[in-house]
């Protein structure tokens, strides 16, 4: 069977340098539909490009991050060119080229090495990006200067913004939003939630497959207020998408954040999403338990509307949680499963706070255990053995 893995071909960086071509390349992550590989030259600087089959949709993410540029500057890295190209099999590529950033490492790679200072400086500073970009003016005038010839245009004609990001898709309402969101947690043969209108006619019911997962009713007020509270989120602000740079200081050698790189994900959303999004990556996008604690604790002052916010984070998990618990042979999804029990860890009943440490059998707190990448592979190596992948 060929590899139809999408790779940059002759056609592709001919396309992208017509002038000097790069002397070496480096595939860095790359699917079927899309590719990330850094390119470096003779007498240039070194860059990253990203191709994509969809249509349109890296000229959102780079309108998106050019938007992010205005608040978070320092922390994005630069785009320099975007647009079409056409491969050797004669299908159409979009492709985005940003700015290496030089002398970093991923957050992700040092983490566990980091003491308690040095982690608790680099969430502050997470956190900062976080609430910078919220204060972003979400008019619609200011996107139609930002974001011009894009999706968001195109669904953005009978109202003042477009709810949603490229990943997710595009809506004009937070009702469509978590209908697309609902559209994107399903089994390919069964329905795991569904979305309806309540029966009263006042706002929506989202709906588990499985019974004791319950249902979350969302009323006309709630999605009102969600749709006051739209802010830029990133929403994949993982450790991973997190580069840090070494530097020197009165204390000694620490790091500092040098860059959020991997926007794909981000959009206009309500304020909560976020951090909700952040209940259903813990164990996947991020195995750093501390991380995450400390993520939601420094940004829960950005959440604002009360108890309409909260019900959004239900919905999320509730919508991620029907399909988890139904995809019996999904590696991740098993993956993380194993991973919240071994980490011992349990939802706690305020919806902002999320998981939390479950208490030992004495009822003392208990400590957050120190796992390793190594920990971590096995666990996953040990799901693929059990499904006879591996």
């Amino acid at each position: 069977m060929a590899d139809r893995m999408l790779r940059p071909d002759t056609a592709i960086i001919s396309a992208i340098y017509t002038e000097s071509q790069p002397n070496s390349i480096e595939i860095l992550a790359h699917s079927f539909t899309n590719c990330t590989f850094k390119a470096e030259f003779q007498n240039r600087s070194a860059v990253i490009v990203r191709l994509d089959t969809a249509s349109g949709s890296l000229a959102v993410v780079s309108a998106i991050q050019e938007a992010a540029s205005l608040q978070i500057p320092t922390y994005v890295p630069e785009i320099l060119s975007y647009g079409k190209v056409v491969t050797e099999n004669q299908g159409d590529v979009h492709y985005m080229v940003t700015r290496f950033i030089t002398e970093t490492v991923t957050l992700e790679s040092v983490w566990p090495s980091l003491n308690l200072t040095q982690k608790t400086s680099l969430v502050d500073a997470v956190a900062n990006a976080v609430d910078k970009l919220q204060q972003l003016d979400t008019s619609h005038a200011l996107l139609q200067q930002i974001l011009p010839n894009t999706a968001l245009d195109a669904v953005a004609n009978s109202r003042d913004i477009s709810i949603g990001s490229s990943f997710l898709g595009f809506a004009k309402s937070v009702r469509e939003f978590i209908a697309l969101y609902v559209a994107k947690h399903q089994a390919k043969r069964f329905a795991t939630s569904s979305i309806e209108d309540a029966l009263d006619g006042d706002g929506i019911v989202i709906r588990s497959a499985i019974p004791e997962l319950g249902e979350i009713h969302l009323s006309s007020r709630d999605l009102e207020v969600l749709e006051t509270s739209l802010v830029l989120s990133h929403n994949d602000l993982e450790p991973r998408n997190l580069l840090v740079r070494k530097a020197e200081g009165e204390d000694g050698p620490h790091y500092e954040l040098a860059a959020i790189i991997d926007w794909e994900m981000a959009g206009l959303l309500p304020s909560s999403f976020e951090t909700a999004v952040k209940d259903v990556s813990l164990g996947s996008n991020n195995q750093y338990l501390d991380y995450y604690l400390m993520f939601k604790e420094k940004t829960r002052s950005t959440i604002s509307g009360g108890e309409s916010p909260e019900k959004l984070i239900k919905a999320v998990r509730l919508i991620d949680g029907s399909w988890s618990q139904q995809m019996k042979r999904n590696v991740g999804a098993e993956t993380r499963r194993r991973w919240i029990s071994r980490e011992g860890l349990e939802l706690s009943d305020d919806a902002f706070e999320g998981w939390i440490l479950k208490a030992a059998g004495d009822g003392t707190k208990r400590e957050i255990r120190s796992c390793s990448k190594a920990d971590n592979k096995e666990l996953e190596d040990q799901v693929l053995r059990d499904f006879g992948m591996l």
